[in-house]
């Protein structure tokens, strides 16, 4: 009997070992008592660190009714409970062929990686009152963690970042102004840069360029493919030679894995001039008193007024044409300093002068010089001349002699252009403060002539010459006269001499003479050729160019000359700024025009300069294009069956690109006919 029961045993303990958990039992006196007849939940193999939960069913075999059954799982270096103490209760009492179970609370079992493959519980029960523990055993199947795969090593120096800078065409650069200059740094490559350090300069050259405090030389990275901008703050001298200069940039910059690299690349920036020499003129002339009497002192005030944009140094005053018997500076010296007087100020200027005793009556003349250097460190020399009425009733009126002067002179327009006519107001005063003048004839004759037309000024329908009856003392008459200018009259000032010749109330014959400035201008020609653009219609979305020469035909420089197109459309390299455009010089202008609507596309291509005047010329070619909805032929029904599927915007792609190949097969067939035509044109007229 006791045989077959422990083959009965042994059977039992075969029959319930399953593919991924199995048992070991040792007997220890009472193992057929009661034993593991049944576990499960585990995984079929249990890595290093994996828990697991462990549920168990205890069969009594024993005859006898069993009480208090705890059981433990013992450490055995491989395996421990985690979730509870060493003694888990597993019921108060089990009946004789009766199994229980704990799969309730199932105990979680972690797997340190140890060799021992075998999990130990301890069973604890009491039988006829006394206490009892048996030892069953069951194996796991454990498995070791696979050995992580070895990355190959990758040589990441040769990730390297593509920078390349680049500035907006239409960005303009003015002398003598702080500039803030937009570069965009973009990283051509799949590779991000960073920790970028940019250094800029001159790579050596003389520039009229300093670069300011605030320029930031560092951005912390750029992604790949990706784009920043970047600050360059300088400051332009306001002397500055209008031209192109090159700016080097220097970077230092390491991709992502740390690798340091450098390149370099030169940007051209062109700088614009706009600003104009310091120069002076003499304004509101003040004399206190009007009229100075012999023997007495006058104050001469007048206003200094810089003229033009850029500042004046180092100005120096004097006070010339001062004499013993005439006129001469009183308790102070005719020299005057300014350090400094910014284009578009002024400055008031005064001095006391004295009157000798022996001075004769009438206008004296007295030249103010100036001195003065621009910032450059250009030095300027100018003069001008002012008139100080003197009255000496001491010397015998018969011997004063009557004068007769040009006080004052316009002309309408100011700066006169060559082939067109002007007028000219001049205004004749007697200085004298006694005597009267009549009789008085005018002339005005010129002495440069050109070489086709001869004399630069002729009167229009009237002749040179004036003729005033009288004009009385500390009078003033005026005249007008219209004149031409010759068409290749040369722009510069021209000399006119007005020629006087009148008679006192006493019959005497007194002769003068004064000079009168005209300064003449040539007129601006500026012409195009025909303008170029596609010769059939265009389509929404699809650019095209519009382009022509240029060409100035005129005999003068056109100032700050700038192309663009405007209209109602975008486009590309629209912009272009040409400068000082001198005279002989031709250019070429090409803009990229792409519509955005069908319909009839309006545009124009403006060119606007400043004339020697600096009188702002706007001249407009415009042009209008048919533009038409780009359409695409619709699949035939059959296509999807023919093909493989594909995404839309790949079906939209290959249409678009038919019909971008049929509009440059348009194109290439009406330049081989136009060849052809052309070619048999020359074949004919070799005949």
């Amino acid at each position: 009997m006791k045989r077959i029961l422990t083959i009965l045993i042994v059977f039992t303990l075969l029959f319930n070992i399953n593919s991924s958990l199995y048992t070991y039992s040792t007997e220890t006196g009472s193992l057929t008592d009661i034993y593991i007849s049944e576990h499960n939940g585990l995984s079929s193999s249990v890595y290093e660190g994996d828990p697991f939960d462990l549920t168990l069913k205890l069969l009594n075999r024993s005859g006898e009714t069993l009480k208090n059954i705890y059981v433990t799982v013992l450490d055995n270096g491989s395996f421990y409970p985690d979730n509870r103490g060493s003694n888990i209760f597993v019921a108060d009492e089990l009946t004789n062929g009766i199994d229980t179970s704990i799969s309730d609370s199932p105990i979680r079992i972690i797997y340190t990686g140890g060799s021992n493959q075998r999990l130990t519980v301890k069973i604890t029960y009491t039988k006829n009152d006394e206490v009892l523990t048996v030892t069953d055993y069951i194996g796991i199947r454990t498995a070791k963690l696979p050995e992580p795969k070895k990355e190959p090593e990758v040589d990441t120096t040769k990730n390297v970042p593509r920078l390349a800078a680049s500035t907006p065409s239409n960005f303009t650069i003015e002398a003598g102004k702080n500039v803030s200059l937009p570069i965009t740094i973009k990283n051509s490559s799949n590779h991000s840069a960073q920790n970028i350090v940019i250094t800029p300069s001159f790579d050596g050259q003389v520039v009229p360029i300093e670069f300011t405090e605030s320029t930031s030389n560092s951005i912390s990275s750029i992604s790949a493919n990706g784009s920043r901008e970047y600050k360059l703050d300088f400051f332009v001298n306001p002397t500055a030679e209008e031209k192109t200069y090159q700016l080097k940039l220097s970077y230092k910059f390491t991709n992502s894995h740390g690798n340091p690299f450098d390149s370099s690349e030169t940007l051209f920036i062109k700088i614009v001039n706009r600003n104009t020499f310091p120069k002076f003129s003499i304004q509101e002339i003040n004399l206190s008193p009007s009229t100075t009497q012999a023997g007495e002192t006058v104050t001469l005030g007048f206003t200094l007024q810089n003229i033009g944009s850029l500042g004046a140094k180092d100005v120096k005053i004097t006070l010339n044409g001062l004499k013993t018997n005439g006129l001469t500076i009183l308790n102070s010296s005719n020299v005057k300093h300014i350090t400094r007087i910014l284009g578009g100020n002024q400055n008031y200027i005064s001095y006391v002068l004295h009157a000798s005793d022996k001075i004769e009556s009438g206008l004296h003349d007295i030249d103010i010089h100036l001195e003065y250097r621009d910032d450059s460190n250009t030095k300027h020399e100018e003069t001008h001349k002012v008139f100080i009425p003197v009255n000496n009733s001491k010397i015998s009126g018969s011997k004063s002699i009557p004068k007769l002067i040009i006080d004052q002179y316009v002309s309408s327009p100011t700066m006169v252009k060559a082939g067109q006519n002007y007028n000219l107001n001049l205004s004749f005063f007697n200085t004298h403060s006694e005597k009267a003048v009549q009789n008085i004839k005018i002339y005005l004759t010129v002495d440069e002539k050109t070489e086709t037309s001869g004399n630069v000024f002729t009167p229009v329908n009237s002749s040179n010459t004036f003729f005033i009856d009288y004009i009385e003392p500390k009078s003033v008459v005026d005249r007008n006269i219209q004149l031409y200018t010759v068409p290749d009259a040369k722009q510069k000032t021209y000399t006119i001499l007005a020629n006087f010749e009148y008679e006192d109330l006493e019959g005497n014959e007194y002769k003068a003479s004064e000079l009168i400035g005209i300064p003449v201008i040539q007129p601006t020609r500026l012409e195009t050729s025909e303008l170029s653009i596609p010769p059939f219609e265009a389509y929404v979305g699809q650019p095209f160019p519009v382009s022509l020469e240029f060409y100035n035909m005129g005999k003068v420089t056109l100032y700050n000359l700038m192309v663009k197109t405007e209209g109602n459309f975008s486009v590309e390299n629209g912009n272009y700024f040409v400068g000082n455009f001198e005279s002989g010089n031709n250019d070429y202008y090409e803009a990229y025009v792409t519509p955005t609507s069908p319909g009839q596309l309006e545009g124009s291509i403006v060119f606007t300069y400043d004339d020697p005047a600096g009188e702002k010329i706007e001249i407009r070619k415009d042009f209008s294009v048919n533009v038409l909805e780009m359409h695409f032929e619709e699949m035939p029904p059959d296509f999807q069956e023919k093909f493989p599927p594909e995404s839309n915007s790949k079906k939209t792609l290959i249409w678009a690109s038919s019909g971008v190949s049929l509009l440059l097969a348009m194109a290439v067939a009406i330049f081989l006919i136009r060849k052809r035509k052309n070619k048999e044109k020359g074949m004919f007229l070799d005949e």
